[in-house]
């Protein structure tokens, strides 16, 4: 399980996060069958509730994922794209910053076994 800091300013987020603002806000957890948005609630995780633009959960079986990237690239990682069936059958775009141990991110979805999206 790979837990990111969102927007992390706290010590235990600096580990797999960069201090974007003086409190925390969320995290990603990819654990093993999802990736999920969680929000900080003190000391505790929470739900981070229905997702603001499309509804539902913000979670997503890895198994609905059709294809991810890094952009700009896996060396330079500065935004995650993935594509999941779960929200909607025709595919639903996403993006989230990475405010993480950029190599560490890789390997935890590269060991998914996700496919990719192709390079233009």
């Amino acid at each position: 399980m790979l837990l990111v800091a969102l927007w992390s300013g706290r010590k235990e987020g600096a580990r797999c996060g960069r201090p974007f603002h003086a409190s925390s806000l969320g995290r990603f957890l990819l654990d093993t069958d999802s990736f999920e948005v969680l929000l900080n609630a003190g000391d505790e995780l929470t739900k981070s509730g229905e997702n603001i633009v499309v509804g539902g959960e913000n979670r997503w079986k890895y198994s609905t994922f059709t294809n991810w990237k890094f952009f700009p690239s896996e060396n330079v990682p500065i935004l995650v794209y993935f594509k999941e069936t779960q929200t909607k059958p025709e595919g639903q775009i996403h993006f989230f910053p990475v405010v993480c141990n950029g190599q560490q991110l890789l390997e935890s979805m590269t060991g998914r076994n996700i496919p990719r999206l192709e390079e233009s």
